[in-house]
């Protein structure tokens, strides 16, 4: 996976970026032996893919098409940090990834688990969630609310005072 890291995650990201499939294929044919162990690609791998919302690179990951050379993405598989490429899906709104990724199997009913995520929380909580802070900025954005106040509201939560919401 260090070696991954090194050599190909930085020539992956531009790739996404603008979702082209033929620079995806010329990535994966030639450091498809980086890209994951036995059967699978690394999770680290389909997160960069939704997080870009690469549908097309998506469908090729998720199907393990030839330039993977038999290679495929777990759509359940948890990336390190603690969890799904739906969970990503739903915190970006993609519902044309979600979608994509619900057809090649991923499961709506896995939580977060780790030190670096909030536990418990299934991709519907994410989306309810992000939907929630979407709605109070289309409702409060023009109503003089500071960056500093959204600020304080996103970075601590728990130590909001009262005055601010």
């Amino acid at each position: 996976m260090a070696q991954y890291s090194r050599q190909v995650f930085p020539l992956l990201w531009p790739i996404l970026e603008k979702d082209s499939l033929t620079r995806f294929n010329r990535l994966c044919q030639g450091w498809s032996r980086l890209m994951g162990l036995r059967g699978f690609i690394y999770p680290e791998i389909l997160s960069s893919i939704v997080a870009n919302n690469a549908l097309r690179c998506a469908r090729v990951a998720l199907q393990g098409s030839s330039p993977l050379r038999g290679r495929r993405a777990d759509p359940n598989g948890r990336h390190p940090y603690g969890y799904t490429a739906l969970h990503l899906a739903a915190e970006t709104f993609s519902v044309e990834m979600v979608k994509l990724l619900l057809r090649h199997g991923a499961s709506a009913n896995h939580r977060t688990e780790g030190d670096y995520v909030i536990e418990g929380l299934l991709p519907l909580h994410v989306a309810v969630e992000n939907a929630s802070m979407h709605k109070y900025l289309e409702d409060n954005w023009a109503d003089g609310h500071s960056p500093n106040n959204l600020i304080s509201l996103l970075c601590l939560p728990e130590m909001v005072s009262v005055h601010l919401l």
